[in-house]
């Protein structure tokens, strides 16, 4: 990648997390405002070198097994996927907002959210913020999804492993794993019905 592909990359994630932290990361962060600018720069930078140095290189990986290698899905059941994917990711995002608005003081109880206040108060607003995070790159996802562009399949691959990640930290290894592993498999045997 070129040094000006990483500067709009960096200057691209920059203005979301300004707003997070600016807006309603005051209350999750009590931090001096001065030092929003440094925090937003260094984020940015960290998940462009994330990007670069594990993500991509996984998903060549992935490529080669999940897509190549792998038991290949009916045509039928791929078609179907393509076709529903977008408006299951639709419904997972209204079904998440009300756990994600508890960050900013909503006081939102729902059953399924007991699961991850059993990991503790701390772990259960971290495992929010991740949530957060994956609910904005499925959002992200969505136009490009329904466009059936690659921009689209990419948000999704984000958004899996910060999936993941929420449930690492919310001590749920083997169902993060497992979840994963399939839903790597499922994203990489449609990955060719997403053109540029």
């Amino acid at each position: 990648m070129s040094s000006n592909q990483k500067n709009r990359y960096v200057s691209f994630l920059k203005k979301p997390l300004k707003r997070f932290f600016v807006s309603g990361g005051t209350s999750l962060f009590p931090l001096s405002p001065l030092l929003f600018p440094t925090i937003i720069r260094l984020v940015a930078q960290s998940i462009y070198h994330i990007k670069l140095n594990i993500m991509d290189p996984l998903k060549n990986l992935f490529s080669k097994y999940l897509e190549n290698k792998a038991l290949a899905l009916p045509t039928q059941v791929k078609n179907y996927i393509v076709i529903v994917a977008p408006w299951l990711i639709a419904i997972s995002i209204l079904m998440a907002l009300p756990a994600i608005l508890t960050l900013f003081g909503l006081k939102v109880r729902l059953p399924e959210l007991f699961y991850y206040q059993t990991v503790g108060a701390s772990n259960y607003n971290l495992v929010l913020i991740i949530e957060a995070i994956a609910l904005v790159l499925n959002v992200l996802a969505l136009p490009g999804l329904f466009k059936k562009s690659i921009s689209g399949w990419n948000w999704v691959y984000y958004s899996i492993f910060v999936q993941t990640l929420a449930s690492l930290v919310a001590m749920n290894l083997t169902g993060g794993i497992i979840g994963l592993i399939i839903s790597m498999y499922i994203l990489f045997q449609v990955k060719s019905y997403y053109q540029v």
